[in-house]
C-alpha cells in the first residue's frame, strides 16, 4: 500500500529531513518494523496514521515546536501516487488504515468505540454486507410504498369527508388499509431479520475476542455485548466473578483490572475487529507497542499474533521501543520484512536501516561475531583493531564458563581459568585442556594489552597482520580445542 516515505518535516520529533541512512531512502515493505526509543518519534507516527485515515487536524496538533512551519509530509502509494500533508491539511484520504496504540486502549478499555468507518455498518456487520444491504435495500422499498399508499389513503378520506361518504365501509379505503398492515408486517419482519444479523455478527465478534483473551489471560471472560448509541457495553466475568454494565458503579474495572489486563482487553477487542473485515487483505495496520505492562508469556502470544497477522494484510507498520520484542517477532515473521530505527539527532529524529539481530547481541555471541567478521571483511582504522582484539579474551573466557559452568563461578575471569588448567590433574574436568595451556595464555597476553583496564590500551600500537595471526589462533581455539 505505501511504497515510500519520502518526507516528514516540522511535524512530532521530525523537524527536518527524516531519512537518515544513506542506504536507505525511504521504501518500505511488506511488514516494517521500527524500534523507537520512548521520546523518539514512536506516536507521532502512529497519529500521522490515524490522522490519513480520520482527522488532518491531527497533524496540525502535533506541529513541532521548534518550527514555525507547518508540517509538510510526503508519502508514496504504490502504483506512484504521491499523497501530501501541507497547508494544513491531506490531499488525499486512505480508506484502509487501522490504527492500534494508546488512543485505542483508552477509546476501549471500558466500552468498545464505534465510530463510522465503514459507511452505515458497524465493522463486526461487514461479513454480512451483501445480506444487510439487500434487506435494507427491501426496507427502504417498503418503507417508500407504504408511504405512498397512506398518503393515497389519506387523501382518499379527506375528499370522502368532503363529499359526506362513509369512507370507513369502503372498499377502497378497507384495501388501503390491509394493504398499510400488510407492509408494517413486512417491515418489522424485516427489521427483525437485520437485527437479529447484527445479534448474531456480534455474538461472532464477543467469540472471537474470548479467543484472543484465552491467549492472554486465563481470568478473564466477555460474556455479553450490548449496542447502545454506537458503543458496545460489555458484561465480563473476572477471576469466577461476573460483572455486568449495571454493576459498574459497584465495581470499578479501572481498578479492578491490572494493567496487564487491560492491555489484553484492548489488543483482544482490536484482533477480533480485523478478524470481522473480509477484505483484511487490503488493509494497513499500525501497531504502536503492543504489549505494554505484558509478562513474557503475553509477550511471546503477542509475537504469535501480529506474525499471523502479518500475513492475512496488505502492509504493517510495527513500532516498539522495546527491541528484543523488535528482535522476536522479526527473526519469526517470515514476510518480506525491513527493520528501522527512528534515531534523534540535533536536527530531529531520522529513519535508519537497523540490523536488529545484531544489536541486541550480548556477550559471547557478539564477541565471535566481531572476530568472524575481521577476517572477512577487515578493519578501517587503529580503533576498530583495537576493539577486535578486546573481544578475543572474552570469547575464550566465555566459552570456557559456558562449558565448565558447574566447575567455575560469576567472579572467576581468565587469569583464573588458566590457574585452574594449570594446576589440573588427571580426572579434573580442565585436564583436557592442558595441552592447550600455552596457547591460551599466548593469546590472553597479547589480548590484555587492548584490553579496557590497561590505562593506555588506546596508545597501544597493533598490527593488522598480527592481529589477524591471533584472530585465527582464537577461533580455532575455540572451535578444535575447548
Amino acid at each position: 500500500m505505501f511504497q515510500r516515505i519520502e518526507k516528514i518535516e516540522n511535524y512530532g520529533k521530525f523537524s527536518n529531513q527524516c531519512i537518515g541512512s544513506p542506504n536507505w531512502g525511504g521504501a518500505l515493505r511488506k511488514v516494517n518494523v521500527v524500534y523507537a526509543p520512548n521520546g523518539s518519534g514512536k506516536t507521532s507516527l502512529s497519529v500521522m496514521f490515524r490522522s490519513l485515515k480520520e482527522d488532518p487536524e491531527l497533524v496540525n496538533k502535533k506541529k513541532s515546536f521548534s518550527s514555525e512551519k507547518s508540517p509538510n509530509i510526503r508519502l508514496r502509494l504504490e502504483g506512484g501516487r504521491l499523497i501530501k500533508f501541507c497547508n494544513g491539511s491531506w490531499d488525499y484520504i486512505v480508506e484502509n488504515i487501522v490504527v492500534f496504540d494508546n488512543f485505542y486502549i483508552e477509546d476501549n478499555i471500558y466500552l468498545i468505540t464505534l465510530k463510522k468507518e465503514f459507511g452505515s455498518l458497524y465493522f463486526f456487520e461487514l461479513q454480512k454486507k451483501e445480506e444487510i444491504q439487500k434487506i435494507a435495500e427491501d426496507l427502504d422499498s417498503k418503507k417508500r410504498e407504504r408511504g405512498k399508499l397512506a398518503d393515497k389513503r389519506k387523501n382518499f378520506r379527506r375528499i370522502a369527508k368532503q363529499k359526506g361518504w362513509k369512507y370507513e365501509v369502503d372498499k377502497r379505503y378497507i384495501a388501503m388499509t390491509q394493504g398499510i398492515s400488510d407492509l408494517d408486517r413486512i417491515i418489522k419482519q424485516k427489521e427483525r431479520e437485520r437485527n437479529e444479523i447484527t445479534m448474531q455478527q456480534r455474538d461472532s465478534f464477543r467469540e472471537k475476542i474470548n479467543l484472543y483473551l484465552s491467549c492472554f489471560s486465563d481470568s478473564i471472560e466477555i460474556m455479553s455485548l450490548t449496542l447502545i448509541e454506537g458503543k458496545i457495553l460489555y458484561s465480563i466475568k473476572i477471576n469466577g466473578q461476573i460483572i455486568n454494565t449495571k454493576d459498574y458503579d459497584r465495581y470499578s474495572l479501572k481498578y479492578s483490572l491490572s494493567e496487564g489486563d487491560k492491555n489484553a482487553l484492548s489488543l483482544s477487542f482490536f484482533l477480533a475487529k480485523l478478524d470481522m473485515i473480509p477484505n483484511l487483505k487490503d488493509f494497513f495496520i499500525v501497531i504502536d507497542d503492543p504489549f505494554t505492562s505484558f509478562d513474557q508469556y503475553r509477550k511471546l502470544a503477542t509475537i504469535n499474533k501480529l506474525v499471523s497477522l502479518s500475513s492475512r494484510i496488505n502492509q504493517m507498520l510495527l513500532l516498539t521501543h522495546d527491541q528484543y520484542f523488535a528482535r522476536d517477532f522479526y527473526k519469526k515473521c517470515e514476510q518480506e520484512k525491513l527493520s528501522l530505527q527512528l534515531t534523534e539527532t540535533i536536527n530531529g529524529s531520522v529513519f535508519q536501516e537497523y540490523d536488529i539481530e545484531d544489536a541486541t547481541m550480548t556477550g559471547i555471541t557478539k564477541d565471535i561475531k566481531v572476530l568472524n567478521e575481521y577476517l572477512t571483511k577487515g578493519a578501517k582504522s587503529q580503533t576498530e583493531m583495537r576493539e577486535i582484539a578486546r573481544c578475543i579474551r572474552p570469547s575464550i573466557e566465555g566459552i570456557i564458563r559456558l562449558k565448565f559452568y558447574q566447575y567455575v563461578n560469576q567472579t572467576e575471569w581468565l587469569g583464573d581459568f588458566i590457574k585452574k588448567i594449570k594446576e589440573s590433574t588427571n580426572g579434573s574436568p580442565f585436564y583436557r585442556l592442558k595441552n592447550s595451556l600455552d596457547e591460551i595464555r599466548e593469546i590472553n597476553d597479547f589480548s590484555k594489552v587492548y584490553h579496557h583496564s590497561n590505562p593506555s590500551f588506546m596508545e597501544e600500537p597493533i598490527s593488522n597482520t598480527e592481529l589477524k595471526n591471533y584472530v585465527k589462533r582464537t577461533l580455532k581455539l575455540i572451535m578444535e580445542k575447548i
